[in-house]
């Protein structure tokens, strides 16, 4: 057990008194996923040990939302090369394709939800206190990036932390967060 503190993220292993952690994650900062090296993003394994399973995650789900993370956790299990030109399970491998595949619609794109599409027929944005299982984090194009990125918001691990599952380079991952490491960069969202 121990923290891994990357130099633009906090993850946490094991169990950690709450306000140890909290105090250690004040100084993240959310950055474009597809730009972190290895060093820098809590691994599938490390999230997992905190509590992001899958399987414990679709069994605490309330039962309208287990089919959106079952969806999902197929990627999980066995993690699926990003590309924006590959297909599985008829979606597209990337961001919006993995998290089209789990709210089980037609293919979309970053563009076509908020914060970039703000009167969406896919998705609508919803304050962050309101974020449920099965909903979903957004964000538009960055300094870094042109392109926005999507994560599926699986529930919490065991300190509290929140279990996003994403599509992004080399393949389908789970990472955990504090919400408030997100909160200026992306918008939650809720598919319609």
């Amino acid at each position: 057990m121990g923290i891994h503190v990357g130099s633009k993220r906090v993850f946490v292993r094991g169990l950690f008194a709450s306000a140890l952690v909290a105090a250690l994650c004040v100084s993240g900062c959310a950055a474009d996923a597809q730009q972190q090296d290895e060093e820098d993003v809590a691994s599938t394994e490390d999230a997992l040990f905190g509590g992001c399973d899958p399987d414990r995650l679709i069994r605490n789900a309330p039962p309208d939302k287990r089919p959106i993370l079952e969806r999902a956790a197929k990627w999980i299990r066995n993690p699926v090369p990003y590309s924006k030109t590959a297909y599985k399970d008829g979606h597209r491998t990337d961001c919006s394709g993995f998290v089209s595949m789990a709210w089980g619609r037609p293919d979309f794109t970053t563009h076509q939800v908020p914060p970039r599409s703000p009167s969406s027929s896919i998705a609508r944005e919803i304050p962050w206190d309101e974020l449920e299982v099965g909903d979903a984090v957004a964000r538009g194009p960055t300094f870094f990036s042109s392109d926005g990125h999507i994560m599926l918001y699986a529930g919490t691990d065991y300190l509290g932390f929140a279990c996003f599952w994403e599509q992004t380079t080399p393949h389908t991952r789970v990472a955990s967060f504090l919400k408030t490491s997100l909160t200026g960069e992306y918008v939650a969202i809720r598919k319609r």
